[in-house]
């Protein structure tokens, strides 16, 4: 199972239900990232948001805002949690006001960021919680509002998915390792047994043309 828990209660119960049906007729099951359910091979999802918000406040941004996905899911909240630690950790603050939730869609990133610029136009920097999301950033950023990124809004992504590299410009992004996700997931269903707790597999910040420092306006 790949994907996000929710913050839901009883979605998750009815969900843990299924799966234990699931195994009683002999299925076997291993999530990517934290279900309540194990075995799991857990992601650093607050780690890699705190690496791109420090990111932002070494370039200089002081003022950003976040298009954080659907309310609901933990991997949103776990990763604006990051993002918060950090911000909180180097004197930063990130009002409410600028923190859009919305879908993990390319016109979700699109919406969320012409209302985030609607209520706030002196933002120098968007984090956008999901690669998906921040395609519809930059489109909202220089076709709908007609500003240069990075020159006046950088960006950062998260998840490095394959066409992060393609996008104009390219996006600078938080690397999830899906890949050895998958292979440890297997690999725990393989060992038919649940291990110790394991180590959050570690991510990185990959810089892109998408982020660049900030201009005269990055104060709060």
């Amino acid at each position: 199972m790949a994907g996000s828990g929710s913050v839901d209660r009883d979605l998750t119960q009815w969900f843990t239900a299924e799966l234990d049906a699931f195994r009683s007729d002999g299925g076997q099951v291993a999530c990517i990232g934290e279900r309540g359910i194990e075995p799991f091979v857990p992601l650093d999802h607050g780690g890699g948001a705190e690496i791109a918000a420090t990111e932002l406040w070494r370039l200089g941004h002081r003022r950003i805002g976040v298009v954080a996905g659907p309310a609901g899911l933990l991997t949103v909240h776990r990763r604006l949690a990051g993002i918060r630690a950090a911000w909180a950790r180097l004197g930063g603050e990130l009002p409410d006001s600028r923190v859009v939730f919305t879908d993990f869609t390319r016109s979700g990133g699109r919406e969320a960021t012409l209302g985030l610029f609607a209520a706030d136009a002196g933002v120098t920097a968007v984090l956008a919680l999901g690669d998906v999301m921040a395609a519809g950033v930059l489109t909202a950023l220089q076709d709908d509002l007609g500003r240069a990124v990075p020159e006046e809004v950088s960006v950062i992504g998260f998840d490095d998915v394959p066409f992060a590299v393609d996008l104009r410009p390219s996006l600078t992004t938080v690397r999830l390792p899906l890949e050895e996700a998958g292979e440890r997931a297997v690999q725990l269903i393989a060992d038919g047994a649940s291990p110790a707790r394991q180590a959050p597999l570690g991510v990185a910040l990959v810089a892109r043309g998408s982020t660049a420092p900030a201009g005269g306006a990055g104060g709060e």
